[in-house]
């Protein structure tokens, strides 16, 4: 019989070993993309700024070939791929405020763990408690390529761990809201909008990624609880990052519609 030492050590392993493996897809993921990159980069920013910048001109497009716009392509390329992998997901591109399926999916979870929290010794009247702190902020534009990337970094002190997140889920909402809008305040309906939550404990980043005009707050303190359901650690120290990434990359049209997820 394992003695409670050996079964932290293996649960340790077991953390280490998937945090390696995240590593690990991260870089060949990277090396896809560079890959990708140097093989038709050029080719693949003409194609692409055709297809989702009706107002580019020949000249816009015959730019490409400049060697002074290598830094710009790339850029270009980068946000384009990363809206379409984020777009491809599913469950990320279904979230529709139109539908309002963040307001069902709550009361799905409402129903499903209704006492949850309690049970686990967590007080139903604990306020949440959500401080912001900023620490990085960029933006780049791409005027030839009608393209604007906006990121920022933050840290988040809370103390959702003593907290029921669905029962106080209302006053999440509000304080992410305080934040989060401020950033994409700016964005056109079209534009692609991402909100990660970042923590050493968590194997993988909880995201929100969707159209700006179907974003929904909501989907944030969803996500947050049920990933609190199979994994409370990265609660205990009381902060995590957020990340926010705001990408405009031209209004699509055209028959690319039906290939590139960017143009839906």
């Amino acid at each position: 019989m394992l003695t409670e030492e050996q079964r932290e050590r293996i649960e340790r392993n077991r953390q280490q070993a998937l945090l390696i493996r995240k590593r690990k897809e991260i870089e060949a993921q990277r090396l896809r993309a560079d890959k990708r990159l140097k093989i038709d980069a050029r080719d693949r920013a003409k194609q692409v700024l055709r297809a989702s910048v009706p107002e580019a001109t020949e000249e816009d497009v015959l730019w490409i070939d400049d060697p002074d716009s290598d830094e710009a392509v790339r850029l270009f390329l980068e946000l384009h791929d990363r809206t379409c992998d984020y777009l491809d997901d599913n469950e990320n591109y279904m979230i529709t405020a139109q539908d309002n399926n963040s307001s069902r999916r709550r009361k799905e979870l409402l129903m499903k763990y209704k006492g949850d929290q309690r049970g686990r010794g967590i007080e139903t009247h604990t306020r949440p408690i959500i401080e912001v702190n900023r620490l990085d902020e960029q933006e780049r534009t791409l005027p030839k390529f009608g393209a604007i990337h906006y990121r920022g970094r933050f840290e988040v002190k809370h103390n959702l761990n003593d907290v029921d997140i669905l029962a106080m889920s209302s006053e999440i909402d509000k304080a992410f809201s305080k934040f989060v809008f401020e950033k994409i305040a700016k964005a056109k309906p079209n534009d692609f909008i991402s909100v990660n939550i970042e923590h050493e404990q968590l194997n993988q980043s909880i995201n929100v990624s969707c159209r700006a005009q179907n974003f929904d707050v909501k989907e944030v303190a969803n996500r947050i609880f049920k990933c609190s359901q199979s994994n409370r650690d990265w609660l205990l120290a009381g902060n995590f990052h957020v990340e926010i990434l705001v990408n405009k990359l031209g209004q699509g049209g055209g028959g690319a519609k039906e290939k590139d997820p960017l143009l839906r």
